[in-house]
């Protein structure tokens, strides 16, 4: 995926920046699910910790019946207790994991953002135009 130096808004309204990397892991039926890894080291083992999980994760296993969202709280016990902060999300923005890091880093409790959208982490300015990065990043990677 794609790394790049994104501004982030926390719950007491203060900002940071971080590196956020992204990957889109296509989980069956035309459902895709985004992970975005947020970091703030040069080192980065995570990202390839994500794509093993992603690409292992029960709802890949062909299971038509699988809930995404129930499929992948496999995360937590695998991606839980990573220090870089961990975001997953639907291919609508719509927040499905984010570990203790995520947490901890922006301020919000994971079930106040569980079924938002990953413009809560962003400042306006951003979360504006984050609809139209998705679906430009969504053609670029099924072409």
């Amino acid at each position: 995926g794609m790394e790049r130096l994104v501004p982030l808004l926390k719950k007491d309204g203060t900002t940071a920046t971080a590196m956020l990397a992204v990957e889109m892991h296509d989980i069956g039926d035309g459902h895709r699910l985004f992970i975005g890894c947020f970091r703030f080291t040069t080192a980065d083992p995570t990202i390839a910790a994500l794509r093993e999980v992603a690409c292992r994760a029960d709802c890949s296993s062909g299971d038509r019946e699988t809930d995404p969202d129930e499929a992948f709280l496999d995360f937590d016990r695998r991606l839980g207790g990573k220090p870089e902060a961990v975001v997953v999300a639907r291919s609508d923005g719509t927040i499905v994991y984010v570990n203790k890091a995520t947490t901890d880093l922006f301020g919000w409790r994971a079930e106040e953002l569980r079924r938002e959208n990953v413009t809560r982490l962003m400042g306006k300015r951003y979360a504006v135009l984050h609809d139209g990065w998705l679906e430009r990043y969504r053609r670029r990677v099924v072409e």
